[in-house]
């Protein structure tokens, strides 16, 4: 009998050691099988998976429309091509939204669209409200003049006969030619455009006496209406304009980092390559290339 009770203690106390040793683990243990938190918006889009970028679609070749397409297709130029880099290499969606040049920078700041590309060159005063990208294309603009209505050269021989007191020069708003005519052409009227489509369609009908504009945009306008405009002597000094940079949001570093990196993983010379094909393109379509504001279809 004595050794059937040790017997039965003896599994009794196996029975309580196990259930010890099986207790359940402490609660500030991790479940081995939870899954890590991912932020699907790394880099703070206003959409995320999508690359929402402003544009000023009146500057060909860096930014214009092919009207024999539709949706984001119709959006063509240099600066789209490297739109289309940037977010392949990011991994997004591009959504092009055409504003006016002015409408643009304020898109970004106030959050609408997370970075507008559209020929900027730095100045001062972007740098102070946005975050400015690299430097995509060191060259630039091959410089700064001033187009007026073709027949109009032997009242306007050079930049100095412009810089006249009652001389109309156009500049786009928030562009570098208005800080340009600001400074170098102190005498004339400068008149501030939104578009710079509209400001050639009124310098032909004399509204204004000359636009300032990019060489390579006046080049491309004269090339395709040499019957409307030509370009006046001599270059304006833009030797403190350097290049061209997309403009971020100044609270969005994230995405600054990424386009940055993205920006420097372009071949070298492929920017000037999309800009010459743009250009041919832009010859090719004829009336069907339009610069200009025309909204996509909502």
């Amino acid at each position: 009998m004595k050794k059937l009770l040790v017997l039965l203690l003896t599994v009794l106390m196996c029975f309580a050691l196990a259930a010890c040793s099986s207790a359940p683990a402490s609660s500030d243990t991790a479940p081995a099988d939870e899954t890590p938190v991912v932020d699907d918006n790394p880099y703070n889009l206003v959409e995320p998976g999508k690359l929402t970028v402003s544009m000023s679609t009146d500057y060909a070749p860096m930014e214009f429309f092919d009207t024999t397409k539709t949706g984001q297709d119709m959006y063509v130029g240099s600066d789209v091509e490297l739109c289309k880099f940037i977010a392949d290499y990011l991994g997004l969606e591009l959504v092009i939204k055409a504003q006016d040049f002015d409408t643009c920078q304020v898109s970004v700041a106030q959050g609408i669209a997370d970075m507008s590309v559209s020929g900027y060159s730095y100045t001062t005063s972007r740098a102070a409200a946005y975050l400015l990208s690299v430097d995509y294309f060191s060259d630039g603009d091959s410089g700064q003049v001033a187009i007026i209505k073709a027949g109009n050269s032997d009242k306007f021989p050079n930049l100095d006969a412009l810089n006249v007191a009652g001389v109309t020069v156009a500049a786009q708003n928030g562009a570098l030619q208005q800080e340009i005519v600001t400074e170098q052409l102190p005498n004339a009227t400068m008149m501030q455009v939104d578009d710079l489509n509209n400001a050639c369609d009124q310098l032909y009908e004399g509204t204004y006496d000359a636009v300032a504009i990019a060489q390579t945009t006046a080049e491309l306008l004269v090339q395709s209406h040499p019957d409307k405009f030509e370009i006046v002597n001599g270059l304006f000094d833009d030797s403190k304009y350097t290049g061209y940079h997309a403009l971020i949001n100044l609270e969005n570093t994230a995405l600054c980092d990424a386009v940055n990196e993205a920006i420097g993983a372009v071949p070298a010379g492929q920017y000037a390559t999309w800009q010459a094909d743009s250009e041919a393109l832009f010859l090719s379509l004829g009336e069907a290339a339009v610069e200009g504001i025309v909204a996509e279809a909502e």
